[in-house]
């Protein structure tokens, strides 16, 4: 029985796995964010994408984030990536190193 209750715990691990996988694949995120502090949008990305991050106290802007169409998880990342640029933020893994 200890068998059976394990396979079924792991089943069931995959099958939860395999759907969170499967609906934030099909999550799609139309952005409408003006005049937002970059903060906000960061915790947007983060929630959309499932990446951490972890902000300096010194970036701070107001921005303004808006799309007429849905983009998925790693668009909206790649956007807000884009507006880091736009103001002179590098992120960690762009950053280079000495």
């Amino acid at each position: 029985m200890t068998g059976f209750r394990s396979f079924a715990v792991c089943a069931l691990a995959v099958l939860t796995a395999a759907s969170l996988a499967s609906a934030q694949q099909a999550q799609r995120i139309t952005p409408n964010f003006k005049d937002a502090d970059i903060t906000q949008i960061a915790e947007a990305v983060s929630a959309a994408t499932g990446k951490n991050f972890i902000i300096d106290p010194r970036v701070r802007a107001q921005v303004t984030m808006l799309s007429s169409t849905a983009l998925s998880p790693a668009a909206f990342y790649e956007a807000f990536l884009s507006i880091l640029q736009v103001y002179g933020f590098i992120p960690p893994s762009t950053c280079p190193t000495t």
